[in-house]
């Protein structure tokens, strides 16, 4: 994946190379149902926020995952999203180097998303 620059050179995106969450920024999103339904990601967003340097929502899963392939994230994770949400962005993600992984099956599609370091340290406490 490739981003142009406003120089207009051409780069090859690639995902943060930060290894703490300490000091990463990572997004999250909140699923349809969160008004009706307890498992709506609020606990996993109280359990990270004390091992991050902080949390964003931007309201899209494809552009959290694309903030992600750029760098300009460091790492995302949502519950119960659908295919059509994030199928060209984990794409995206991979081309730009980094690692989509599902968790939650029960969910709908639950992924995280980063370097594999910080993949790996997201899913230690979103569950």
């Amino acid at each position: 994946a490739y981003m142009k620059s406003r120089s207009d050179e051409v780069r090859r995106l690639h995902v943060s190379a930060k290894q703490t969450l300490a000091t990463s920024v990572i997004a999250t999103g909140f699923p349809y149902d969160k008004d009706v339904n307890p498992d709506n990601n609020s606990d996993n967003v109280a359990r990270i926020i004390p091992y991050v340097r902080d949390v964003r929502r931007l309201g899209s899963a494809a552009y959290d995952l694309s903030c992600v392939a750029a760098g300009l994230l460091d790492g995302y994770w949502e519950l119960d999203l659908h295919e059509w949400d994030v199928c060209a962005a984990n794409l995206i993600v991979r081309e730009a180097g980094g690692v989509v992984a599902d968790f939650r099956p029960d969910r709908g599609v639950s992924q995280a998303a980063g370097n594999e370091t910080l993949v790996r340290e997201i899913l230690k406490y979103v569950i």
